[in-house]
């Protein structure tokens, strides 16, 4: 069992994420921004961080280069999430940044479970 971060500012897709995760015997927090997920961080040990790419204050870019900076998730698997308008360049860089595995929206939630088991925590 894991424990795994869902930081997403969609309440919804939260939710279906944590229920998908739950499912699977996982423990699962979630927080709706990169800013809380940091603040969280600092005292909570995660195995896994499952990150929307697109969110208002911190996108999950800047908070993957932030996680990587970060003693205790510097090498954490970081599962990114991000929508069907996302070019190669944007792979590339969350890769760059320190991004683990991609994930489309909309996606299968056996995608998701297939993703956060085979990322080593």
């Amino acid at each position: 069992m894991s424990t795994i971060l869902v930081v997403d500012d969609s309440k919804a897709m939260r939710q279906l994420i944590v229920h998908t995760l739950n499912q699977n015997q996982h423990n699962v927090m979630d927080i709706n921004d990169g800013h809380a997920a940091m603040d969280l961080l600092s005292n909570t040990n995660v195995d896994i961080v499952v990150t929307d790419k697109n969110m208002p204050r911190m996108d999950g870019i800047k908070l993957t280069k932030q996680l990587r900076k970060q003693e205790i998730t510097k090498s954490a698997p970081i599962l990114m999430l991000a929508t069907t308008q996302t070019s190669q360049a944007d792979i590339e860089c969350s890769k760059a940044a320190g991004v683990t595995a991609w994930l489309v929206k909309p996606f299968e939630p056996a995608s998701l479970l297939t993703e956060a088991e085979k990322t080593p925590a």
